[in-house]
C-alpha cells in the first residue's frame, strides 16, 4: 500500500524539486521510505535512488530529464529494500509505480518463472507487475486478483500504461495536456505541480451538489481526471493526444445453473473463505474493523477460522446511543474470541477531526461517515498496519433496506402508463414543501425505476438553485451506470451500486481515511471472483423480499442468534441534523453566509439562508444539503481553485 506521483513531458525539462514536492504530499500513504527515478524517455539511461541525500539529489538535478517517477512506500509485503519502487526490468526499459496489493501474486510469479522470467526480489507483488507486463502486455490486469492502481512507463514501446482495479478500491488521477502527462494516487500531488491550472469544473460542481461526490472520470478540476474502475488507458509518449481507453472486466448477471439451495450456499461459503484467506497474507500485523453489522461480523468469523491466534478487532462506540452498535460488536468479538478494542466518542471528538479530513480529501466529499471511519482507522493503526473491512456486502447480497422500498414502489407504480405518471404524479411530488417531512420519499415518484433510483442517490434541489435550472439531474453521472438487459430490479440496483456507489463513495471514504494514518484497508467482500459467483446465484438465495444477505444471516444466525441477524440495520452515521441546529449552528452561518465565501459565488445568500432556516424550523432534516455546502466551503478554503 503506497502512493505515487509522476510526470512525463514531450518537450520540457523540469527541476526534480517540483516532482519531489508533489511526492511529499503523499508521505501519509507511504511513511516507510521512498524512491525516485528520473531520466529521458528517448533513451534507457536513468538515475534511480532511494531515500536520497543531498549529494544524490544534486546528481539527479544535473541529469537532463523529461520524466519523473516517485513512490512513497508503506511496507506490507516483502519488507526488503529490493522491493522498493519505482521498480524496473533487467534492461531498464519498463518501470512501474504501484499502489495496492495483488493477492494472487505468488501463483502468477510461478507461472512467469516457468516462462523464463527471473525475479530479483523474494516475494514482491510489484515485481510480478513488471514481468507480467512483459509477458502479457495490456492484458495484465485481467489476470490480477487484488486492489490496485499502477502506472507502467514502457520506454521500448514509447507509451504509458495506467490501470485501476475492478471496484476502484485504489485511486488514480491523471492530467494529459499537449506537452505533459501528470499522474498520481491523490489529486493534491497534481494540483500543486507548477504547470497545473486549478480551474474548477462546472460539471463536477453540478455532480457534487447533486450526489455529494465528484464521480469518475471527472475530478473537481477541469484539467485532471480519474481512471475509472476496470479501465486501462494507454498514452503515446511522443504524442499525448494519442491514447486509447479500454474496459477489461464487466460484471454480468447470468441465468443460474440448476443447483440446490444447499449447493449454492456451499459454493458461496467456499468463495467467501477463499476471498478472506487471500487477504490475510501479510508480513506485518493485521486486524479487522468490527462494527457489529453483518458484513464485518462475517469477515471476522472467517478470519478467526483461518488464524491460529486471536484476531485484533476495532470498533467505534458513540455516547449517543441512537448511533451506537458497540454492544453488538462486543458480542461478535466474544463469540469469536478476538482481542477487541473499542473507542467511545462524543460529539466533540467527531467535530475535532473535520479540518484534518478536509486536507486529506482532495475533492469535496460529503459522506459524513468518513468521520467515524477516520477515528476507527486511528484506533487500529496503534496496533496493526493492515485491516480487513466489511465493505461491499450490501452490493454483493442485496443488503440495503432501500432495495425493498424501491421494489415496493415499482410494484405499485410501474403498472401505470409512463405519461400518466409524468403528467400527474411527478407534478404532485414537486408541489410537496421542501421543509416538510416525506419530501425525500415523495420525490421518488417517477415514471421509470432508472429515474427513481437516480433520485434516490442524487438530489437536484441544490443544482436547480445554481443559476436556475443549470444542468439538473441530466448531468448526473449516476444515470449512465444504470445496467441494461433482462435483470431483476434488485440485481440492477446491486449492480449500479457496485459500479457507482462503491468506487465513488465507499472506497473513497475508506481509502482516504485509512491512508491518512498509514493504514492499509482490504475488502474481501469486494473480491471479483466472489461477485462472479453471486451473479450466477438465483435471487431467492440472496434476497427473500424482506431481507437480503441471506447467506450471512444463515451463518451468523447459527453461530450467534436470530435476534442478532434480524435486528434493524444502522448506518455508520453521525448526527448532522442536530449538529446544524446546535454544535455547528454558528459555524454554519459564518461559513456559508460569508460574502467572501466560495459558496456565495454559486448560490445566492437568500437561498442558503432560507435552507438553513428551513432546517432549523421545519419537520424535514435538510442536513444532507447543508453538509454538502459546508464541506464544499471547507474544502475550497484549503485546496482552492477558480471557477
Amino acid at each position: 500500500m503506497c502512493g505515487f506521483f509522476g510526470y512525463i513531458s514531450t518537450n520540457l525539462s523540469y527541476d526534480v524539486i517540483a516532482g519531489l514536492k508533489s511526492l511529499q504530499t503523499l508521505t501519509h500513504r507511504g511513511p516507510d521510505g521512498f524512491g525516485v527515478t528520473v531520466g529521458q524517455t528517448s533513451s534507457a539511461e536513468s538515475v534511480f535512488y532511494l531515500n536520497p541525500e543531498t549529494t544524490t539529489l544534486a546528481k539527479c538535478q544535473e541529469v537532463p530529464n523529461n520524466f519523473f517517477l516517485g513512490h512513497r512506500r508503506l511496507s506490507i509485503i516483502d519488507l526488503d529494500t529490493k522491493a522498493f519502487q519505482p521498480m524496473t526490468n533487467e534492461d531498464a526499459t519498463i518501470w512501474v509505480v504501484f499502489n495496492g496489493e495483488i493477492y494472487n501474486h505468488a501463483e502468477l510469479r510461478r507461472e512467469l518463472e516457468m516462462s523464463g522470467h527471473t525475479f530479483k526480489t523474494g516475494h514482491s507483488d510489484t515485481e510480478v507487475l513488471v514481468h507480467g507486463y512483459e509477458q502479457w502486455g495490456e492484458d495484465l490486469p485481467k489476470r490480477l486478483r487484488g486492489m490496485f492502481a499502477f502506472v507502467i512507463l514502457d520506454l521500448s514501446r514509447k507509451q504509458l500504461f495506467l490501470t485501476r482495479d475492478r471496484f476502484g478500491e485504489k485511486p488514480l488521477y491523471y492530467s494529459i495536456s499537449q506537452n505533459e502527462i501528470l499522474f498520481s494516487s491523490e489529486l493534491k500531488a497534481i494540483s500543486i505541480f507548477p504547470t497545473f491550472d486549478k480551474k474548477i469544473s462546472h460539471r463536477s460542481i453540478i455532480n457534487y451538489l447533486a450526489c455529494g461526490i465528484v464521480p469518475a472520470p471527472l475530478s473537481i478540476y477541469e484539467g485532471a481526471h480519474k481512471v475509472q474502475p476496470s479501465q486501462t488507458i494507454t498514452v503515446s509518449l511522443e504524442n499525448s493526444s494519442k491514447f486509447s481507453v479500454n474496459t477489461y472486466w464487466q460484471l454480468q448477471y447470468a441465468t443460474p445453473p440448476a443447483l440446490s439451495t444447499v449447493e449454492w450456499r456451499d459454493c458461496f461459503a467456499s468463495g467467501l473463505h477463499d476471498a478472506v484467506k487471500s487477504r490475510m497474507v501479510s508480513d506485518v500485523p493485521l486486524g479487522a474493523f468490527l462494527s457489529g453489522g453483518l458484513d464485518s461480523s462475517i469477515v471476522v468469523r472467517e478470519m478467526s477460522r483461518l488464524s491460529d491466534r486471536p484476531i485484533e478487532t476495532f470498533s467505534i462506540g458513540f455516547t449517543d446511543k441512537r448511533y451506537d452498535e458497540s454492544a453488538y460488536a462486543q458480542q461478535v468479538a466474544d463469540r469469536y474470541r478476538t482481542n477487541h478494542h473499542t473507542l467511545v466518542v462524543c460529539p466533540d471528538d467527531l467535530l475535532g477531526v473535520l479540518s484534518d479530513l478536509q486536507y486529506q480529501y482532495d475533492e469535496p466529499f460529503a459522506d459524513s461517515s468518513v468521520i467515524p471511519t477516520y477515528l476507527v482507522s486511528k484506533l487500529a493503526r496503534k496496533s496493526v498496519k493492515v485491516v480487513l473491512t466489511g465493505d461491499g456486502g450490501d452490493e454483493l447480497l442485496a443488503g440495503y433496506l432501500h432495495y425493498r422500498m424501491h421494489a415496493k414502489i415499482s410494484r405499485y407504480l410501474d403498472w401505470c402508463p409512463g405519461p400518466l405518471v409524468s403528467l400527474f404524479i411527478e407534478p404532485f411530488a414537486s408541489l410537496w414543501p421542501e421543509a416538510v417531512r416525506g419530501k425525500g420519499l415523495v420525490r421518488l415518484l417517477a415514471a421509470r425505476p432508472r429515474r427513481r433510483y437516480a433520485k434516490h442517490w442524487c438530489d437536484d434541489s441544490l443544482v436547480k438553485k445554481l443559476m436556475g435550472d443549470f444542468g439538473g439531474m441530466s448531468d448526473c453521472l449516476f444515470d449512465s451506470n444504470w445496467p441494461s438487459g433482462d435483470m431483476t430490479l434488485i440485481d440492477k440496483m446491486c449492480l449500479v451500486d457496485a459500479r457507482f456507489f462503491v468506487p465513488e463513495d465507499a472506497m473513497v471514504k475508506v481509502d482516504r481515511a485509512s491512508m491518512a494514518v498509514s493504514l492499509e484497508a482490504r475488502a474481501p467482500l469486494l473480491d471479483h471472483k466472489l461477485f462472479e459467483i453471486v451473479a450466477k446465484m438465483p435471487l431467492e438465495t440472496r434476497y427473500d423480499g424482506r431481507y437480503g444477505k441471506l447467506p450471512f444471516r444463515d451463518i451468523l444466525g447459527e453461530d450467534i442468534s436470530a435476534n442478532f441477524v434480524n435486528r434493524p440495520k444502522k448506518g455508520f452515521s453521525v448526527p448532522l441534523g442536530r449538529w446544524f441546529r446546535e454544535e455547528l449552528k454558528n459555524d454554519l452561518y459564518d461559513t456559508l453566509l460569508n460574502s467572501q465565501s466560495f459558496v456565495s459565488r454559486l448560490l445566492s445568500s437568500q437561498d442558503v439562508s432560507r435552507l438553513i432556516k428551513m432546517h432549523e424550523t421545519g419537520s424535514r432534516d435538510l442536513s444532507p444539503q447543508l453538509w454538502r455546502l459546508y464541506v464544499l466551503e471547507k474544502w475550497h478554503s484549503i485546496h482552492g481553485g477558480e471557477i
